[in-house]
Order: structure tokens, then sequence, then C-alpha cells
């Protein structure tokens, strides 16, 4: 469970074993009556469907964590904000994640075909102690089809994991608003349906 201004929201964690918790606490259902992953496969719906800030830790691992990067612009679900914090990386990860997302570095996996037609990925870059600046930009910025943004959030040092993760959930509830979030390891590929499946059985 996160706890944030007395609130309970339903936190999704993804590890590269496959495993998946989802909790839901406090959170009625935005889609009463609706076959919400048949929206979803059909094109989506980003008014009806819940949004979910995405959450992906990076501490020197650059080449992982572009490949999930791939994975995750390629998926069908239509609401969703992606969180890259950085955990004070001491090579040249920054650098490589923004060249990824300029469509300069393409992704090679054997579990995910790489596409050019969604680049450049927008980039919102701020420092995880002073973020106050982006605030207004980052609410007047929305998610499209055809128009994805990444936010880059740099910490100075290595925070750990958890904490690592927790300024990233802090950030996403202050700003994002989220009805649900995601933590999904960096070194993981997802399927294109993965998030509309989840987000289905969260609200059933």
């Amino acid at each position: 469970m996160v706890y944030s201004y007395g609130e309970i929201i339903p936190v999704i964690s993804i590890s590269s074993t496959g495993r998946w918790i989802i909790c839901r606490v406090g959170f009625e259902s935005l889609l009463s009556g609706r076959n919400m992953s048949d929206d979803m496969q059909q094109g989506g719906n980003m008014e009806a469907a819940p949004r979910v800030s995405i959450i992906i830790l990076n501490w020197n691992g650059w080449k992982d964590t572009i490949e999930c990067l791939e994975s995750v612009y390629q998926i069908t679900y239509p609401n969703y904000d992606v969180i890259v914090v950085d955990n004070g990386s001491e090579n040249d990860s920054l650098d490589q994640i923004r060249n990824y997302c300029r469509g300069n570095t393409p992704v090679q996996s054997d579990f995910v075909k790489y596409q050019i037609s969604n680049k450049p990925i927008q980039i919102i870059e701020c420092e995880s102690k002073d973020n106050e600046s982006i605030l207004s930009y980052i609410n007047t910025s929305q998610f499209s089809p055809s128009k994805k943004r990444l936010i880059l959030v740099k910490n100075e040092k290595n925070e750990g994991f958890t904490e690592g993760n927790n300024i990233a959930m802090r950030f996403a509830m202050k700003y994002m608003d989220p009805a649900y979030v995601l933590l999904l390891n960096n070194d993981t590929v997802v399927d294109r349906n993965f998030l509309t499946e989840l987000i289905t059985v969260g609200e059933s």
C-alpha cells in the first residue's frame, strides 16, 4: 500500500521473474458495467481508462532500461505516464537514455522489435529535489498515440532500490494524480496488452 495525503492508491509491482502483485484498496471502478479490456484493444479511451504512472528505476543499466522502455512505448493501454528515475548512475546512462528518446540508439532485443515510428520521445528532466518548475508543463502535456513523453528524475546519488522507487512514487502522486502506480524492473520486457489486462483485473 502507498499512502499519500491521507489517501491509499493501488500499486502494481512487476519483476523480471514475471511475478506481479496488484493492491486494490479504497478505489472504486471508473468503468462500471463496461468491458474495459475490449475498449482498450479497440484503440483505447483516455478519458475512460484509469491513469497509470509507470516507474522504472535505472542505475548504470541503460541497455536494459531502453529495452524495457521500447516495450512500454508499444503497449495498447492509452492513459499512462512513464517516469524513469536515474539513481545516480556512474556511467553514461543519462546520455544513452536521451539518445534513445531522440531515436539515435536503436534497441537490440530478442523480445521486442524496435520501432522508429514512435520517436522522438519527449523528455522532461528534473532533479529529484527541485521539480516545482515543471509542474505546469507536465499538466499541459498529454499523452496521445502520436505524442510520447518520458519524465526523467535525476537523483544526485544512489538512493537504493526502495528509496529510489519511493522518490518516483511521491513525484507521481504529487504531480500526475494516478489511479494506479506500476513499479517495473528495468530488465523487464512487457507484452503489448499487459497493462490493459492488469487494469481490467484491478477494476473487476
